[in-house]
C-alpha cells in the first residue's frame, strides 16, 4: 500500500493506494482499528469483492479503469454530517457536484445511494459504521465508473461511465482530488438538502418500494411505524426529509410517510 500525492482536505490524513485488494471497505476498517487519522483514504485499481448496499449485491469494475475508494471518518458532530442516513446522500451530492463541475454533465441522485446519468448508474455509495473499543467511526465508500467502456451482460443496460458519456477518457487523479474536496464540503453544507432535492431522481413519479425489510415511519411521530407489504408497495416520491429519509406517498393514500431503508424501482426496473 503506497501513499499518493493527492490533496486531502482532511489535513494530515494520508491517501493510500493498492493496485488490487479484496475491498477498500475492509482495508479502511483495518486502518480505523489501527488508529488512523480522521479522513484517511484508501483507494484501489481493482476490487476482488466490492460490495453493494444490499445483501448479495457486488460492485463490479474493470481493473485500473475506475475510481474506487473509502474514506475513514471518526465520529464527531462536525465530520459525520448529522443523521447517519444522510451520509449516502451527502456522498452522492459530492459526487454529483464533482462530475458537474469537471465535465458539465447533468446527473441525478437515486435515493439512497446511486448517482445516475442519462438514467443509468454512474456511481454508487456504501456507508458502514465501525467500532473499535470506545471509538466509533463511519466508512464512506465511493465507486465512480470512469474509463470503463463495457460491462457484464447483466449490467450493460443499467450502467454507464464518464468515458461513455463524454466520448473520451478522463483523468482519475483530477476527479479523485475534486471529489474528496467536495465530500468534505458537503458534510458541512447547511444547504445540502435543497441541493439533493434539486437532483432527486423520480421526484413526483410513481415507484415500487421494496422490500418487507424496509423500515418506514409516519410523518406524524405519534403514529406507529408502518411496514410495507411483502412484495413491495407502489407510491409516489414526494421529497426528502432533512434526516435523509424519503418522503413516499403510498398509492391511494393522502399522507406521505418517511422511508428509512429499502430500495425503489421505476418502470422497466421491476424485474431487474
Amino acid at each position: 500500500m503506497k501513499r499518493l500525492e493527492i490533496a486531502n482536505p482532511w489535513r494530515g490524513a494520508p491517501v493510500y493506494f493498492k493496485e488490487a485488494t479484496v475491498s477498500t471497505m475492509e482495508d479502511a476498517r483495518r486502518l480505523f482499528s489501527s488508529g488512523c487519522p480522521d479522513g484517511t483514504v484508501v483507494s484501489t485499481g481493482f476490487q476482488q469483492r466490492g460490495r453493494g448496499r444490499l445483501s448479495g449485491r457486488r460492485w463490479i469494475a474493470a481493473a485500473g479503469r475506475n475510481l474506487l475508494f473509502t474514506v475513514v471518518l471518526r465520529a464527531s458532530r462536525g465530520s459525520l454530517g448529522g443523521a447517519p442516513q444522510r451520509l449516502p446522500l451527502l456522498a452522492g451530492l459530492a459526487s454529483a457536484l464533482s462530475v458537474e463541475k469537471l465535465y458539465g454533465l447533468a446527473v441525478r441522485l437515486k435515493w439512497p445511494n446511486d448517482l445516475l446519468a442519462e438514467g443509468k448508474k454512474l456511481a454508487g455509495i456504501l456507508c458502514e459504521a465501525t467500532v473499535e473499543g470506545d471509538s466509533l467511526g463511519v466508512l464512506i465508500g465511493i465507486g465512480v465508473n470512469c474509463n470503463q467502456l463495457t460491462f457484464p451482460a447483466e449490467l450493460e443496460p443499467k450502467a454507464t461511465s464518464l468515458a461513455r458519456l463524454l466520448g473520451c477518457e478522463v483523468g482519475i487523479p483530477e476527479l479523485f482530488a475534486e471529489l474528496l474536496a467536495a465530500l468534505k464540503a458537503s458534510l458541512a453544507d447547511e444547504d445540502w438538502h435543497a441541493k439533493v432535492v434539486e437532483r432527486l431522481y423520480g421526484l413526483n413519479h410513481e415507484v415500487l418500494l421494496l422490500s418487507p425489510e424496509d423500515r418506514t415511519a409516519s410523518r406524524n411521530e405519534t403514529e406507529s411505524r408502518i411496514p410495507p407489504p411483502a412484495g413491495g408497495q407502489r407510491g409516489i416520491i414526494r421529497g426528502l426529509n432533512r434526516d435523509g429519509s424519503l418522503l413516499f406517498q403510498p398509492r391511494g393514500g393522502c399522507e406521505s410517510i418517511a422511508v428509512y431503508g429499502g430500495e425503489i424501482r421505476f418502470a422497466g426496473e421491476e424485474d431487474s
